[in-house]
């Protein structure tokens, strides 16, 4: 019961994780994006 009960919850982990890295690395990219438009404009 308790291998049953433990994998989900670590692959729900993962996927939260991966999510968050995810998340994290789309703000960093939008970030970059928009120093380049800044760059652009000055």
């Amino acid at each position: 019961m308790e291998s049953r009960l433990g994998s989900p919850l670590a692959f729900q982990f993962v996927l939260f994780e991966s999510k968050i890295k995810i998340s994290l690395a789309r703000d960093s990219i939008s970030v970059t994006d928009l120093r380049f438009k800044e760059l652009d404009m000055a």
